[in-house]
């Protein structure tokens, strides 16, 4: 597979995985985008390339940092893409979902329990 078709497929698969925290349809990320939720799933399967215009947009209206959709997917050192980790998968959003839906309290009390097993 070719390089930036990777690149394009991997943060296709971190534009998921934000809308998804962020409780945010395709539907709705289509319409605040102005395109059609077609579209959106091809950025998300990495059919389409996203513009870094498109992809600041998305990044505003996720409420986080353009800069996410790039961690871990170019390895600076040797500027080649890194493989898709676990964090990717549905398990993994499932367990951010449950945790960030926790109180500071709890989530503190958790870290410290996560850290001493």
């Amino acid at each position: 597979m070719k390089k930036s078709i990777m690149i394009s497929s991997m943060i296709g698969k971190k534009v998921k995985i934000y809308r998804k925290l962020s409780n945010i349809s395709q539907k709705d990320l289509a319409e605040k985008l102005g395109i059609s939720f077609q579209q959106v799933q091809k950025y998300e399967k990495g059919t389409n390339r996203i513009s870094i215009d498109s992809l600041i947009e998305i990044a505003e209206i996720l409420g986080i940092s353009y800069h996410q959709f790039f961690e871990g997917v170019v390895d600076g050192n040797r500027n080649e893409v890194c493989a898709p980790n676990k964090a990717h998968t549905q398990e993994s959003l499932d367990l951010l979902k449950h945790y960030y839906r926790l109180s500071d309290k709890a989530r503190f009390h958790l870290q410290a329990f996560l850290k001493e097993i």
